[in-house]
């Protein structure tokens, strides 16, 4: 199971890597959300980031937080599937030049469209390809699902710099047989 496991961790963090602008994800169904709007430019780390680096790094950038320590949710279906939920919180940092006045600061609008840019990335994650990953990780670790549990965006007034958090519930299904 820790295989799977580490599988849909390294897909959902290559998927939200590809966040710039223009890239459209698609979808089975051949529907496609709209346009990125975000250039990450590859900057999400799997750990956290050192206050001490904080400084230092350019924005946007995104922590991809899981607690390894905690043990994955396991439930059973009826139609002898095991399901493992695999919480993961996405923190997404974004800074503008311009601290602005009053209750709408310039950086509420970039926190909005990481905020929005992540959501997609994360709901397409499973049917994703890339050369990395040629196989979409439907295909390789079976039935995936994604639940939003938590958002939330904090812009501070007058202030350049803000984060927004978004807490999933990743779901993948597999049989006793087939860990």
């Amino acid at each position: 199971m820790t295989d799977r496991r580490e599988l849909l961790l390294q897909y959902v963090e290559a998927c939200v890597a590809t966040i710039v602008p223009g890239v459209v994800f698609a979808f089975p169904n051949g529907s496609a959300q709209r346009a990125m709007e975000t250039d990450l430019g590859g900057r999400v780390f799997s750990r956290a980031i050192p206050e001490a680096r904080m400084s230092q790094l350019a924005f946007p950038a995104v922590e991809m937080l899981v607690d390894s320590a905690q043990e994955d949710v396991v439930t059973v279906s009826d139609d002898d599937l095991y399901h493992a939920e695999v919480p993961v919180s996405f923190v997404g940092y974004v800074s503008t030049g311009d601290a602005g006045t009053g209750g709408n600061p310039p950086v509420r609008e970039q926190l909005n469209k990481l905020r929005a840019d992540l959501i997609v990335a994360i709901e397409a994650f499973p049917y994703w390809t890339s050369a990395e990953f040629p196989e979409p990780a439907r295909r390789r670790c079976g039935e995936i699902t994604t639940t939003l549990k938590a958002q939330s965006t904090e812009a501070p007034a007058d202030w350049p710099t803000g984060f927004c958090t978004l807490t999933y519930a990743i779901t993948y299904s597999f049989s006793r047989t087939n860990p």
